[in-house]
């Protein structure tokens, strides 16, 4: 039975479904990523090449926010 399989103290099951926990942890943090991403490519073409400390305020809002 597969159920009664085990390794490491977990069965198959309990395995399986670890890894999917994990999958959608990882994917969630992709998207948070990209996002991220996304606010930097944007803020490049508003802001001044130059880097300011608005610009490094800005960037750090950005991230924690």
């Amino acid at each position: 039975n597969e159920n009664e399989l085990e390794n490491n103290g977990e069965t198959v099951q309990e395995a399986f479904d670890h890894h999917i926990v994990e999958h959608e942890r990882c994917v969630i943090a992709n998207e948070k990523f990209r996002k991220l991403l996304k606010c930097r490519e944007k803020l490049k073409y508003k802001m001044p090449q130059q880097p300011t400390e608005k610009r490094k305020m800005m960037w750090k809002m950005t991230i924690h926010n």
